[in-house]
């Protein structure tokens, strides 16, 4: 891995632990709405981003109240996500499929670990991933705009 793949991949893991760690009363808990979560929108871009947010994940993660076993569950929807954002095409498709999958994921985890209402979980998780994976969306589609910060993206 060159030195700024390297780089690059360790500022995004570092800003994603950073914006969920500030904002912990929303990231962790039994509803939960992670702003953070735009972020995984840079997988679309790059592989690499892939593995800054599997480390992005893992590390915020271990502040979770239920901490290794949210590492777990997290590092699976960073790679689930990873995987359909490189498969899926149209970046709107992917956005929905990742929002069902996290939520049935995280709404699981939820349900076992917290005793929330599992359906209600999978729908607030699923609904709050697909909202902040659009904000993504639109966020790094404005960047793509600007020359510097497009050679940064891919």
């Amino acid at each position: 891995m060159k030195t700024r793949d390297l780089a690059l991949t360790a500022i995004i893991a570092a800003l994603y632990v950073a914006i969920t760690l500030v904002l912990a009363p929303i990231s962790f808990g039994m509803f939960q709405f992670r702003i953070s979560e735009m972020l995984n929108v840079l997988m679309k871009y790059n592989k690499r981003y892939i593995i800054a947010m599997i480390i992005g994940v893992a590390i915020a993660n271990l502040n979770s109240p239920i901490g290794i076993i949210d590492v777990f569950f997290g590092v699976v929807c960073a790679i689930v996500m990873g995987l359909v954002y490189q498969l899926v095409k149209n970046s709107y498709l992917a956005t929905i499929i990742n929002g069902i999958a996290v939520g049935i994921l995280i709404g699981i985890m939820l349900h076992q670990f917290y005793g929330a209402p599992l359906i209600l979980s999978m729908i607030s998780v699923g609904v709050t991933q697909i909202i902040t994976l659009f904000i993504g969306i639109v966020v790094f589609r404005e960047l793509e705009k600007h020359e510097g910060l497009k050679n940064l993206l891919n």
